[in-house]
């Protein structure tokens, strides 16, 4: 992706939706092929693994998609940062406003500014929608 290559604003955001695609197409490889301390690695596998708990099940956590889809982004032409403080404040329960943070933030670079371009969120065990909206 390059943010300074004159497209217009609708392909630029094609562009990115497709490499988005793309990267979470991979990232569902990488987790579909993930293993755990108790089981021999397949030959896809990435190098990550799956702990055991104190109890000897096997945790899984959203924190092995963040990695990985790290990894991936790590050969695209985009910046990211990890837990990005939103520009707004919430109030999920009580009476407090605060902050949230998106997992990931994706940006490009058009050689002066960063873009945030995405915000990208993990969750493992599909969560219900009110667990993690932030609007």
């Amino acid at each position: 992706m390059d943010i300074k290559d004159g497209k217009k604003g609708g392909e630029k955001i094609a562009d990115t939706m497709n490499d988005i695609f793309e990267k979470n197409h991979r990232l569902s490889f990488n987790l579909w092929y993930l293993t755990d301390v108790k089981s021999d690695p397949p030959g896809f596998s990435p190098r990550l693994i799956l702990p055991k708990r104190r109890s000897g099940e096997i945790r899984i956590s959203e924190q092995e998609s963040k990695i990985l889809y790290c990894g991936l982004l790590n050969t695209l032409n985009y910046y990211y940062s990890i837990e990005t403080p939103t520009e707004e404040v919430y109030q999920q329960t009580g009476k407090t406003s605060q902050s949230a943070s998106s997992d990931l933030s994706l940006y490009g670079y058009d050689g002066k500014d960063f873009k945030k371009v995405a915000n990208v969120e993990f969750k493992a065990h599909n969560p219900d929608k009110l667990n993690i909206q932030k609007a």
